[in-house]
């Protein structure tokens, strides 16, 4: 039972925690777009004392259409209807372009003292008039010092002048003309007029968002940028490339806030930025499937299927001018609906994720995506589909806020989570390595040991065999003669001393280990040196500095010596002569050592003894060639080595 109750907590708690990011995922960015819809319309709605803001005006629209002058309007205003502000107009493709006239009454209760501002928002152009008199335009021959005109939701930002002398204690009038809407409409939100420290006090919120929106763009730029940048050394890693377009393409579609003028004529303008839309909303559903490792295939095709369709008929529709607003066509039902499909769908897919997998980093993500939502949901109803009677602020720059940051977090996290791998898979690697390398010294150690032990058991069958054959020999002529009284006690202490000498050279071959040939010759002519004086031969000794031959290091030098013996033992029985020469030569790479003599040389056609077969496989085994030539008179033995060039 206790098991069981064990079992139960965990999934209870799971359970719980599933429960609560779902429903943080549906209350909180209704709030928080309730939130900012709230403050928006709290600050925008905001007037200073001393302020008018003018809300209701008369407009005339067809009947005025080619009139230039509010005098031309005299006969239209008793027919004029009220029209409450802001307005907004979208020409449909078969209705006749027409400019719009409003007439808005406003009185001041005192003499102005000080500059006063006129600050609205408009679309196309306009033109107004205070009491009948021209007082500004949207046209380049205008001068407006604090005027900082800039899209606002797509229109822009008037901020005129108006000097004090205007503005008698009294009843005024202001007359405005709005240009021809073509596909982007005609829009005109209410007027504010007062002095320009409380006007400019009341547009803080606007110098607010406008702060927001171009921060948010440039952030998006840079972010972008640092992206590509990343994905161009990073080939591999081509999501970083998904998301530095994304980034650069939110930053695109807030550039119109930051230009008082479209970059390129009507319709590429439109065109590039409706294309633009697409494609970021395209990309933040394949990211989305990307960074949340959704591996289903037909989810990819999808996403780019959707891009594929919708880019070429937005761009047919915006190169027609084709309205948002006109829903009597098809095509912004189109756009509204697939746009929305693509959202909620990363949407749907990012909350699965953070409730199944019980996730709250990935709940921000989804948090994040839910808010971008909704504030498009919010712009679009209220701007395009239901407009009501209160200005809508574009909030969508808080829902583009929160993908770049979410962006930039999640790349951010992958990219740390790529090193930290790299660093763990390096660490993992470098402690195999070094585990390698520890297995291979102990190998090598245990090869170095048995190798040792190898050359060791080799060096004492050599020494035994060259006891037995040299020394035990010897030994053993030596006793066999004594017991057959055939030897005199001289020729006993002869035979003894030649025996210390044999013995005495082995030593002495054995202490030279680095391979130097002079120094084995001179431990040889040392030794050797009274027996051959003894026999009557005069010995020549022409023996210099050579380089070390590493054929000879180790126990190799007595390889040499007994060849040297060898040689020595044919010349005293064989040779009768009577000089024996040691020559050492070095030349081009190659160490020469001749042992010559003044003997009777060798008969052509003799055949070659124990004695000549081993000299040549001692002078094998120490990697010399071995050649004999005649010495006209005598016989000289060659034993050569050839050098490599770090040997010399």
């Amino acid at each position: 039972m206790a098991a069981a109750a064990a079992g139960l907590f965990p999934t209870a708690r799971h359970t719980s925690k599933r429960w609560l990011i779902g429903v943080c995922l549906l209350l909180l960015p209704l709030l928080l777009t309730w939130a900012l819809h709230s403050m928006s319309q709290y600050f925008g709605a905001q007037t200073p004392q001393d302020v008018v803001q003018i809300k209701h005006a008369q407009r005339i629209g067809v009947a005025a259409n080619g009139a230039s002058k509010p005098q031309d309007l005299l006969e239209h205003w008793p027919s004029a209807h009220m029209q409450m502000l802001p307005y907004g107009h979208t020409r449909s493709p078969d209705e006749q372009a027409q400019a719009q006239w409003f007439k808005l009454d406003f009185r001041i209760t005192t003499d102005a003292v000080q500059p006063y501002l006129l600050s609205f928002d408009y679309r196309p152009s306009v033109q107004v008039f205070l009491d009948n008199a021209l007082l500004t335009g949207s046209g380049p021959e205008v001068t407006q010092e604090l005027a900082a005109r800039r899209f606002v939701l797509g229109r822009h930002y008037m901020l005129a002048n108006v000097p004090p002398a205007l503005l008698k204690a009294g009843d005024h009038q202001l007359i405005v003309r709005l240009g021809t809407g073509s596909y982007e409409g005609a829009t005109l939100s209410s007027i504010l007029l007062g002095p320009a420290d409380k006007v400019m006090q009341a547009q803080r919120a606007r110098e607010w968002r406008q702060g927001l929106r171009s921060g948010t763009a440039l952030t998006g730029a840079l972010l972008g940028l640092f992206l590509l940048i990343l994905w161009l050394a990073l080939r591999q890693e081509w999501i970083y490339g998904l998301g530095g377009l994304h980034c650069l393409l939110i930053a695109f579609l807030l550039s119109p806030y930051l230009s008082n003028t479209p970059v390129l004529p009507p319709p590429w303008w439109r065109l590039l930025l409706d294309v633009a839309d697409v494609l970021a909303k395209g990309l933040l559903l394949l990211l989305t499937l990307r960074l949340l490792n959704f591996q289903q295939r037909w989810m990819n095709i999808t996403c780019l299927a959707y891009i594929v369709l919708a880019i070429p008929i937005d761009a047919y529709a915006a190169w027609q001018g084709f309205a948002w607003v006109d829903f009597k066509q098809p095509w912004p039902w189109w756009a509204l609906g697939s746009r929305a499909l693509v959202l909620g769908a990363a949407l749907g897919l990012a909350s699965y994720a953070a409730v199944q997998r019980v996730s709250w980093s990935l709940a921000l993500s989804a948090l994040a995506i839910a808010t971008a939502t909704c504030l498009w949901a919010y712009v679009s109803l209220f701007a395009l589909i239901w407009p009501r009677p209160f200005v809508v602020i574009d909030l969508n720059v808080f829902g583009y806020l929160a993908l770049l940051l979410l962006t930039g977090l999640l790349l951010q996290r992958r990219f740390i989570g790529s090193l930290q791998a790299q660093r763990q898979a390096k660490q993992e690697l470098q402690d195999q390595l070094a585990q390698r390398s520890a297995q291979l010294q102990a190998n090598y150690e245990a090869l170095r040991l048995s190798e040792q032990a190898r050359s060791a058991a080799i060096e004492r069958e050599r020494l035994m065999q060259e006891m037995h054959d040299g020394l035990g020999s010897q030994l053993l002529t030596t006793k066999l003669s004594v017991q057959r009284g055939q030897i005199t006690p001289d020729a006993v202490v002869t035979a003894l001393e030649d025996c210390l000498n044999e013995m005495r050279l082995n030593v002495d071959t054995l202490s030279v280990s680095d391979g130097d040939l002079s120094l084995l010759l001179a431990n040889l002519r040392h030794r050797l040196g009274p027996r051959l004086q003894s026999a009557g031969l005069d010995l020549h000794w022409q023996v210099g500095d050579t380089p070390l031959v590493p054929s000879l290091c180790g126990s190799n030098g007595r390889e040499l010596i007994r060849i040297a013996q060898e040689a020595l033992n044919n010349i005293l029985h064989h040779a009768q002569a009577r000089t024996v020469s040691f020559e050492t030569r070095f030349e081009q790479g190659v160490v020469q050592l001749l042992i010559g003599d003044d003997g009777c040389g060798m008969p052509p056609q003799a055949s070659e003894g124990r004695g000549l077969r081993n000299i040549r496989a001692r002078a094998k085994r120490i990697g010399a060639q071995v050649r004999w030539s005649a010495n006209h008179p005598g016989t000289c033995l060659c034993l050569s080595w050839t050098l490599v060039a770090h040997d010399a």
